[in-house]
């Protein structure tokens, strides 16, 4: 079972959405996120929660399954569902973002080396560049 879900959303361009978390939030204010996330909430199966954050966002299609991911920092073991899924329109920010963007897997990897992604995308975003991400 795991803790959460990571739904990576690309663009017809091959373009990612990326998130700024906002600067109130407790851990990793600013830091910037590749996706949408959601916990997994305790009797909730991996797919509800797949299903209840979608719809929350209004979308409806079902993302594709690519792999699971451990995550292990100095504060948080878990483990995250990723998934993939295209949209043609960007989502709008929500109230733990301070803003959504679509970026090029080169601006992502810049903000990588820069120390600007939160500990959830440091773990998975580098095997979904190498193994899923498909370059349009």
């Amino acid at each position: 079972m795991s803790d959460s879900i990571i739904v990576v959303i690309e663009n017809p361009d091959g373009r990612l959405l990326v998130h700024q978390r906002t600067l109130i939030k407790r851990k990793y204010a600013g830091l910037f996120g590749v996706g949408i996330n959601a916990r997994i909430q305790a009797g909730e199966s991996n797919e509800d929660a797949v299903e209840k954050k979608l719809r929350s966002l209004i979308i409806s299609t079902m993302p594709e399954y690519l792999f699971l991911c451990h995550v292990t920092t100095p504060t948080t073991r878990e483990h995250a569902e990723v998934y993939r899924m295209v949209k043609e329109t960007l989502l709008p920010s929500d109230r733990n973002m301070q803003k959504t963007e679509w970026m090029s897997v080169e601006q992502i990897n810049d903000l990588e080396k820069r120390l600007l992604l939160c500990p959830l995308t440091t773990a998975f975003y580098p095997t979904f560049r190498d193994k899923y991400y498909i370059k349009r």
